[in-house]
C-alpha cells in the first residue's frame, strides 16, 4: 500500500510540483528588466536628492562664509566637510546609475550577490 502511495506520488504529483517550480527563461528575463529598471528609477532618486542636498549645502556655505571667517576659521572647514560628504555620495551614487544603465548585468549581479550563502 505505501508503496504504491510512493509510486503515485513520484509519477504522478511531483512532476506537477516540479513544473509549478520552474522558472522559465521569458518570466527570468522579464524579471530581469523589471529589476533593472527599479534599480535605474532608485538609483536616479539618489542622485537627484544628493544634487539637491549638495546644492542646498553649497548655498549655505556660500552665505554663512563671511560671517564664519569672522568668528572662526575652523567652523568653515567643517562646512566644507559637509560639502565633501554628499559629494562623494553622489559620486557613488551616479557610479551605481552608470551601471545600471550601461552593464545591468553587473549591476544586478553586485546588488544580489550579498543574498547568496558563501560556500
Amino acid at each position: 500500500m505505501l508503496d504504491e502511495i510512493y509510486q503515485k506520488f513520484i509519477t504522478d504529483i511531483l512532476p506537477k510540483i516540479q513544473e509549478g517550480l520552474v522558472i522559465t527563461k521569458d518570466y527570468f528575463t522579464d524579471l530581469f528588466g523589471r529589476y533593472v529598471k527599479y534599480l535605474i528609477v532608485v538609483d536616479s532618486l539618489s542622485v537627484i536628492g544628493l544634487l539637491i542636498f549638495f546644492i542646498v549645502v553649497w548655498f549655505v556655505a556660500k552665505r554663512l562664509h563671511p560671517w564664519v571667517m569672522k568668528e572662526t576659521e575652523g567652523a568653515l572647514y567643517v562646512l566644507y566637510v559637509f560639502l565633501l560628504i554628499p559629494f562623494l555620495f553622489l559620486l557613488v551614487s551616479v557610479d551605481k546609475l552608470a551601471k545600471d544603465i550601461f552593464i545591468p548585468e553587473i549591476r544586478v549581479y553586485q546588488e544580489l550577490k550579498g543574498f547568496v550563502p558563501n560556500k
